[in-house]
C-alpha cells in the first residue's frame, strides 16, 4: 500500500492502539506528504467547529449515514447496556468514520491514511462498555466493511509498554478518557486486547473484498518511524 499505485476502489490504512501510544505522531512523521490524510481537517480548530464539520459531512451522506446508525445500534446491542450519552457518542463516531471513508472514495486519491478509523471506533465501543461483547462483533464488522467503497483495509496496530504510554499521557493535554483519568489505563489496554482479537479473527476469515491486513508495530523508541516506513514501502 505505497499510495502511488492507482486501482479501482479506495485503499485505507489506519492506525489503532490505546490513547497515547503514538498513532498521530507516527502519521505526522512517517507518512509521506503525497498521501492524503482526510482526518486532519476534522481535528483542527476548536471543539465546536470540529463538531460542525463532522455533522456537515454526515448530512452530505445522509442515506448511508442513516443505515450506519441502525448498524451501530446493533453493535451496541452486543454489549452490556451503556448510558444514553455514551451510546450516542459511539453511534456518532461510527457514522462519522463511515461517511469520511465514503467522502474520500469520491476524490481522486485512491489511498488514504487515518489515525482514527474503524478499528479505533471499535476500541471506543469496547472501552465504553462495562464488560465484553455478548455476541459476534466480528460478523457485524465484516458487514460494515463490505458496505464501504474500499478494496483494501490495512491496520497498523501500534503497541508500547504501559509505563511508556503512561508517561506520554502525563506529558500531554489530550481529549481522550485516559488523558482525563490515567487510572483508566488498565481498562484501555483490556479494550485493546479484546478489539485485537476481533481484528485478527476478521482478517483470518476475510473472503472477497476488501482485502484485510493487520500489521503490528512497537512504538517505544525513535526506531518506530523508520520501521514503519520500511514495512509500508515508504523508504
Amino acid at each position: 500500500m505505497s499510495g502511488r499505485q492507482q486501482s479501482e476502489g479506495l485503499k485505507v490504512l489506519e492506525f489503532f492502539g490505546v490513547p497515547g501510544v503514538g498513532k498521530t505522531y507516527l502519521v505526522r512523521t512517517a507518512v509521506p506528504a503525497y498521501i492524503e490524510r482526510p482526518m486532519d481537517w476534522f481535528g483542527q480548530a476548536g471543539r465546536a467547529k470540529r463538531i460542525r464539520r463532522k455533522v456537515w459531512l454526515i448530512l452530505r451522506h445522509w442515506p448511508a449515514a442513516l443505515a450506519s446508525v441502525f448498524w451501530a445500534r446493533k453493535v451496541i446491542g452486543l454489549y452490556p447496556p451503556m448510558g444514553r450519552c455514551r451510546s450516542w457518542k459511539v453511534v456518532f463516531n461510527w457514522v462519522f468514520v463511515g461517511c469520511l471513508i465514503r467522502d474520500s472514495a469520491r476524490g481522486r486519491n485512491r489511498f488514504v491514511v487515518l489515525d482514527q478509523g474503524i478499528a479505533q471506533a471499535l476500541w471506543s465501543t469496547q472501552f465504553g462498555a462495562e464488560g465484553g461483547a455478548i455476541g459476534d462483533v466480528g460478523t457485524l464488522l465484516r458487514r460494515y466493511l463490505e458496505g464501504l467503497p474500499i478494496t483494501e483495509w490495512a491496520v497498523v496496530w501500534v503497541m508500547a509498554p504501559q509505563e511508556v504510554v503512561r508517561k506520554r499521557v502525563e506529558g500531554r493535554e489530550g481529549f481522550s478518557p485516559v488523558d482525563r483519568d490515567p487510572g483508566l489505563m488498565d481498562k484501555a489496554y483490556c479494550a485493546e486486547r479484546e478489539v485485537g482479537e476481533v481484528l485478527t479473527e476478521v482478517a483470518r476469515l476475510a473472503e472477497g473484498m476488501p482485502n484485510i491486513r493487520i500489521v503490528s508495530l512497537v512504538n517505544d523508541d525513535d526506531r518506530a518511524v523508520s520501521q514503519l516506513r520500511e514495512v509500508m514501502g515508504w523508504t
